[in-house]
């Protein structure tokens, strides 16, 4: 099952905060989206899901019935869950 991967304005600003060597293996990850459920997925509260990187994480909104997926936030772990 594809899915259609989306970035909100706020996720591409959030890219910008992070080093060459994380953007790679957070670029990788959304590359996977695509095929969603091959990745680490957990729940976080409503259509609101986590997907981890290393000590980075990935927030992501998932509509099931149109297949698609918005990368909402980035951030690092210790962070994240503060701002969304």
């Amino acid at each position: 099952m594809k899915f259609t991967v989306q970035l909100s304005d706020r996720a591409i600003k959030d890219l910008k905060r992070f080093e060459k060597r994380n953007l790679e293996r957070i670029f990788k990850t959304i590359e996977r989206l695509e095929d969603l459920f091959s990745l680490n997925i957990g729940k976080i509260k409503g259509d609101y899901y986590r997907i981890p990187v290393g000590k980075v994480r990935i927030i992501v909104k998932i509509d099931f019935e149109s297949r698609n997926v918005l990368v909402v936030r980035l951030d690092w772990r210790k962070r994240i869950y503060d701002r969304i």
